[in-house]
């Protein structure tokens, strides 16, 4: 408490809606009501539930920002009067702040007249005024938190130590990976400004066995990384059993055995999955490689040796891997490129015509998720090879068109218009629109890539697609 003053607790709410000098009508765990500020119940906060006040009010504005959101409003229809300062409980879906206020206002069991007696008591729940939010759901983080050894922001967000009260990997307080840093980075600047750095501090800093010597960076978008699988099911027995961080697995079948199938599914939506399908089996050993890539683009390899009983013979099936080569267009890991819109390129029978499909299989463009069969596309339609009747493709390629994020396979007013937006800040592309933008490929968005599309518009200079 001789450091974690009113004042220094009203330093860190300066510039929000919670700053000092407003006072806000509450009742308290009493039922009594009066006038407070938001310092004040922030120093209540910390002397009911143990927790740092200056943690405690960074920790609200990570949750709902210098202004507030609608989870401190108490204006949400149908949660009129509820508060949830903390966002305790609002989960990801489609409304997370509802899922916070129905926690709010119900407790954990989510239905009327289920609080129980602790989420009375001590969280004092319902969060019907901004006392009792900040208060009790101070206590809540204590108890839950702090108190089960992931006493740190980083530990709330990656808890990742076997000692914690309830095990490695999971009970994870927030999904956004930047809040640790950012909270951190405002509780260190209020302990500089107050002159309260030189104080006594205790620092608990996991330290990780095989780091990199290079500091990753930090996410520039929101795409999703996660290309982990979360199953693989064979006509067959796998061996070993299945683990996503498992990459290689056998099987064997008879030798009368000819198809084989593969089915996988993935941890997060928006992951695609190669590879799966019904495969002809040639006796002997058969590589089959599933290919997860996330949101963003990362890719993650798994591969099954499927071996057939029997000695190889002639006639066998000798599935060729599903990779498509050019010698006029640039063909990637997943994307392809040097198809410059000017000099027509860019359509289905120049794709068709100068792209090399392995034996067996057929390409199939499509835009907008519908196949095409002629005319020009652009950045984002989709190049899939079908090996035989398949009706699961074996690999999807991209195209890529420098200059044109809006994929209409122009490079026009519209691209230049998504650009500024991007660079401004209002909106989030892609990662492949992201890519397009980046006409100088230097990793970054900004003036310098409009600049060339400009002039590319006005026929001044041709944007160099072939690299």
């Amino acid at each position: 408490p001789e450091i974690h003053t009113r004042a220094n607790t009203a330093y860190s709410l300066k510039g929000s809606f919670m700053e000092d000098g407003t006072s806000v009508l509450v009742k308290d765990e009493n039922g009594v009501e009066l006038n407070m500020m938001y310092p004040d119940i922030f120093i209540k906060a910390a002397e009911w539930s143990k927790a740092n006040p200056v943690f405690l009010a960074e920790r609200v504005i990570q949750e709902v920002g210098k202004t507030g959101s609608d989870s401190v409003s108490g204006t949400v229809s149908g949660y009129e009067g509820i508060y949830n300062f903390y966002n305790i409980g609002a989960y990801s879906g489609t409304n997370p702040i509802l899922n916070g206020l129905q926690y709010a206002k119900y407790g954990s069991a989510r239905q009327p007249d289920s609080l129980t007696t602790t989420e009375k008591d001590l969280y004092l729940l319902p969060w019907t005024n901004p006392y009792l939010a900040i208060v009790g759901g101070a206590r809540w983080i204590s108890e839950g938190y702090i108190n089960a050894g992931q006493k740190t922001p980083y530990y709330q967000k990656w808890n990742i130590d076997y000692n914690h009260r309830y095990g490695p990997w999971w009970h994870q307080y927030m999904g956004n990976v930047l809040a640790p840093a950012s909270e951190g980075k405002r509780v260190f600047a209020t302990y500089r400004d107050r002159g309260i750095l030189d104080n006594a501090h205790e620092f608990v800093i996991p330290v990780m066995a095989d780091m990199p010597t290079e500091l990753a960076p930090f996410p520039t978008d929101n795409r999703s990384r996660n290309n982990w699988l979360q199953s693989i099911t064979v006509s067959g027995s796998m061996t070993p059993a299945f683990d996503p961080e498992v990459y290689s697995y056998s099987v064997s079948v008879a030798k009368d055995v000819e198809r084989f199938t593969v089915n996988a599914s993935a941890y997060h939506s928006l992951c695609k999955i190669e590879g799966i399908g019904v495969y002809s089996l040639k006796h002997g050993d058969n590589v089959i490689e599933l290919r997860a890539i996330s949101e963003r683009g990362d890719v993650r390899k798994y591969y099954i040796t499927v071996n057939r009983a029997g000695t190889p013979q002639d006639g066998d099936p000798n599935q060729p891997d599903p990779v498509l080569t050019s010698d006029t267009l640039n063909v990637g890991d997943i994307y392809v490129s040097n198809v410059p819109p000017q000099e027509g390129k860019n359509t289905v029978e120049y794709l068709s015509q100068n792209l090399k499909i392995p034996e067996g299989y057929r390409l199939v463009i499509s835009a907008n998720d519908e196949e095409v069969s002629s005319g020009i596309v652009g950045t984002g339609a989709k190049l899939s090879l079908f090996y035989g009747n398949a009706v699961t493709a074996s690999k999807d390629y991209y195209l890529l068109i420098y200059g044109d994020p809006s994929g209409d396979g122009k490079i026009n007013s519209l691209d230049t218009m998504a650009m500024a937006r991007y660079i401004l800040e209002m909106y989030q592309p892609s990662e492949l629109a992201r890519l397009s933008m980046d006409v100088t490929r230097d990793g970054k968005v900004n003036s310098l890539d409009m600049m060339w599309v400009v002039r590319h518009i006005l026929e001044m200079e041709s944007l160099n697609q072939s690299k």
